[in-house]
């Protein structure tokens, strides 16, 4: 979400708190020391699961980013799981995979997941993320691992938690290089990747404002590598400026750049309906409405551009985010709209999101505490 550069602890919450050519080898050890065609949809269907309806339409599961917002928040201080932050319980990987949300969005940070750039993983947090896809697994879906660090590392800089762009140099050297997320994902991939409950790579979620190492290399680098070391999951790769569908080509130009031998590289964008396109929702729908005869067909109108690009490419893409007020029927017409467009264009979306310690946040779709009452927004995202 544009403008949201970490976790969501600000929000009222429910719950009960408050990880030539290189090998995979090579690259962990050089940086450690110093610091597909894309799946069809009948893949996942093929999985049944008695009573489950199916839809193109997945979720994010957030949590394990949360509390990253706050000013002592770092790699030092990554805050305690089920206090700060939660990766949920089965309860809802369960619930959403029974009502056709089979793609499922798993939000970590790379602070908590690996401590030292260029290091280990960090157990604890490696068997939480097993355990999601486990679950997922024995419940017919699959998840997305997203890197939810909009191309940025936390750390102390002169004791003070800074966020560290890839490639920024901060005084006289360069804290977080490129390398360090290729590490990462090699690390991961080295881990998790024979998981038959992971689907694939979320690499950086909203990358933006590098400035210094254009993100096209970046992430056609990540790619190269775990392809070179035999990875065979689909990659998602963001695009720059946080992942805009509307301004897609106008930010990451008129030609895709990924070169994948698997031909599994999905190009993810992200797209709200508020006027300022951020997913804030700060006006109520009357106001929009107002001022925009077209409200109904704005989420329409802003994602045919990503829509049209990836077409004139010829390559997959997905709305990696969306979302609205759930509980505000005003808005499930543009909804509909919206989600009548992907399904033209036989593309998935991550609705964003369910979690079970969002509260009143007005995006939520996460049911009830006991899980008996649905939000009124399913219907629709269900198709």
């Amino acid at each position: 979400m544009e403008g949201r550069e970490n976790g969501s602890s600000d929000l009222t919450r429910t719950g009960s708190g408050t990880q030539g050519r290189i090998s995979r080898r090579g690259l962990l050890a050089a940086t450690g020391g110093a610091l597909a065609v894309p799946i069809a949809w009948s893949a996942l269907k093929s999985t049944t699961v008695e009573g489950m309806s199916r839809s193109r339409i997945g979720v994010s599961i957030a949590g394990g980013e949360f509390s990253s917002d706050r000013p002592t928040f770092s790699n030092e201080r990554p805050g305690s799981l089920g206090q700060d932050y939660t990766y949920n319980s089965e309860k809802t990987f369960a619930y959403f995979a029974k009502r056709g949300f089979r793609l499922q969005r798993l939000p970590f940070r790379w602070e908590r997941l690996q401590p030292k750039p260029g290091g280990a993983l960090a157990p604890g947090e490696l068997a939480e993320i097993r355990r999601r896809a486990d679950w997922a697994n024995q419940h017919g879906a699959r998840l997305i691992l997203d890197c939810h660090n909009y191309a940025r590392y936390v750390m102390p800089i002169n004791g003070v938690p800074t966020p560290c762009a890839l490639g920024e140099r901060v005084g006289n050297r360069v804290p977080i290089t490129p390398e360090h997320l290729t590490n990462l994902w090699l690390r991961i991939s080295d881990a998790l990747g024979n998981h038959i409950g992971i689907d694939g790579w979320g690499i950086m979620n909203e990358p933006h404002s590098l400035g210094r190492i254009p993100w096209r290399t970046v992430s056609q680098d990540v790619v190269k590598a775990l392809r070179a070391d035999g990875d065979k999951k689909r990659i998602f790769v963001a695009g720059d400026g946080w992942s805009n569908a509307q301004r897609w080509a106008d930010i990451n130009g008129t030609k895709s750049w990924i070169k994948d031998p698997l031909g599994r590289t999905v190009y993810e964008a992200h797209c709200y309906f508020d006027s300022s396109n951020k997913g804030k929702y700060i006006r109520t729908f009357a106001k929009e409405l107002d001022e925009d005869d077209r409200l109904m067909n704005r989420g329409v109108e802003r994602v045919m551009p990503f829509i049209d690009w990836c077409r004139r490419n010829r390559v997959t893409g997905m709305i990696g985010e969306f979302g609205v007020p759930a509980n505000d029927p005003a808005w499930t017409e543009v909804v509909r709209r919206f989600v009548s467009a992907l399904d033209d264009a036989a593309m998935e979306a991550i609705y964003w999101a369910g979690g079970e310690w969002w509260g009143r946040y007005p995006l939520s779709i996460q049911p009830s505490r006991d899980f008996s009452t649905d939000s009124p927004l399913l219907e629709v995202l269900q198709g």
